[in-house]
């Protein structure tokens, strides 16, 4: 089966490429430009082709081989700066035009993929105390309008018969990501709680979901929304106590809300102090099994 993956050389897109590689699949990479170097992907680059292509602007499309699955992880860092009105526009680009323009080309193309698997994240359902499940509406805020319009573009663009999964990521934990981030300031026993600590966390293993990334390549009825996320959500509290335990240091600092948002604006509202607890009902209804399902068995397998 071959594999189209734009995204892939991200921090999941990496980790999803090297899964694929080890389950035989043939992958293709898109990119904007050809990496000089592929350390990464070991010995496996003969399983490997690369489509250079910038789908954000138009011009010539390329034509490639026939492939089977469509696997969109493209998109900005939602939590990489501030959210300016510029960065803004620039997460939408990334995200809503990059895949119309995406579906435009493979429209374009002689062949079709039967199975499309798109990014999203739980980001959809706004913030509060509640529990959210793939039932819940999407919220209003700013993060919850970019998933549903990212979202819509899929089921509204694709137009010839196909397979679609809308896969809302909670926080990916694994060697990279936030935890590159957070891991130096929490070994210099500089970790801290965000405001309260009551707000909700809701992640997943990095491994779970590349497991759940095949399992839904495996069966293919399994259509629509689904949240991939760990079945155990924390508060941040939670989450900071338990990533402190895992690296043996302390933690005992608060970050005050208004000194969060004087650095990040509307962002450290919406993604750092409400939070949001995400089940995934689907993935437990159609017998997907986890093997971290909680946050500590998480971290200390990532910092044992």
């Amino acid at each position: 089966m071959r594999v189209l993956v734009t995204g892939g050389t991200g921090f999941v897109g990496k980790a999803l490429v090297k899964a694929l590689i080890n389950q035989n699949y043939q992958v293709t990479i898109v990119t904007r430009q050809e990496p000089s170097k592929v350390e990464w992907l070991g010995n496996s680059s003969d399983q490997v082709a690369w489509l250079v292509w910038d789908f954000s602007h138009s011009g010539d499309a390329p034509s490639i081989q026939a492939q089977d699955v469509v696997i969109n992880l493209a998109g900005e860092g939602i939590a990489d700066k501030r959210w300016t009105e510029s960065r803004k526009r620039s997460l939408r680009q990334s995200r809503i035009d990059f895949t119309n323009n995406l579906i435009q080309w493979v429209r374009s193309q002689s062949w079709k993929p039967s199975h499309w698997l798109n990014a999203s994240a739980i980001g959809i359902y706004g913030t509060g105390s509640e529990v959210f499940t793939e039932d819940d509406r999407a919220g209003d805020d700013f993060a919850a309008q970019l998933c549903e319009d990212w979202e819509a573009v899929v089921t509204d663009q694709i137009d010839w018969p196909c397979r679609t999964v809308l896969m809302r990521f909670g926080v990916v934990l694994g060697h990279g990501g936030m935890l590159k981030k957070l891991k130096p300031s929490f070994v210099m026993g500089m970790g801290a709680t965000l405001g309260t600590g009551e707000q909700g966390f809701t992640w997943i293993h990095m491994e779970d979901l590349l497991r759940a990334i095949l399992w839904l390549l495996d069966h293919p009825e399994i259509d629509g929304s689904l949240n991939l996320t760990a079945p155990a959500s924390v508060t941040n509290a939670e989450f900071t106590e338990a990533l402190a335990h895992s690296l043996h240091r302390p933690a005992w600092l608060m970050m005050p809300p208004f000194v969060l948002k004087l650095m990040f604006g509307e962002m450290a509202e919406t993604l750092l102090l409400s939070g949001q607890r995400v089940y995934p009902k689907r993935l437990e209804q159609e017998g997907f099994t986890f093997k971290y399902p909680d946050i500590n068995t998480a971290l200390n397998n990532l910092f044992r």
